[in-house]
């Protein structure tokens, strides 16, 4: 098997990308996972509609995020994406005009002020040792 790392295309790859990203995650569970991409409901039907929604989500974020690089590892005999890699690269502070976002996609109830919360406290710890240009990296194989 020969993989090749390629920039992604934001117009075809963000599926596969979110079904990778729900593979690696799920088993073993990474809770934390479900905070920015929650199933709601049970069952397969309502597992495939989170993944949907996660790429479009992620394509939204990565269209309206200057900072946002992504690249993919494709398995060159099948095309398959193996994994792929988010890079932000904030040329600046990101956190001098930080943008105010909420986690629209958990319902407007206390599940979502829950989120919000802790979104916060999980980058806070970054934001206050981030303050200069830096790079940031999420990651996932398939």
């Amino acid at each position: 098997m020969a993989l090749k790392l390629q920039e992604i295309d934001p117009e075809k790859d963000f599926p596969a990308l979110a079904r990778c990203l729900f593979e690696s995650y799920e088993d073993p569970p990474q809770k934390f996972f479900h905070v920015f991409f929650p199933i709601h409901g049970t069952g397969s039907e309502a597992r495939e509609e989170a993944i949907k929604e996660a790429a479009d989500r992620l394509k939204l974020w990565h269209t309206h995020d200057p900072s946002s690089y992504w690249q993919k590892v494709v398995d060159e005999s099948t095309g398959k994406i193996a994994g792929g890699a988010l890079w932000n690269i904030h040329e600046q502070n990101p956190f001098a005009n930080p943008p105010a976002s909420a986690p629209t996609w958990f319902p407007d109830d206390g599940s979502r002020r829950f989120v919000e919360k802790a979104l916060e406290n999980h980058s806070r710890p970054r934001a206050k040792v981030a303050q200069k240009p830096h790079l940031c990296r999420s990651s996932s194989p398939c």
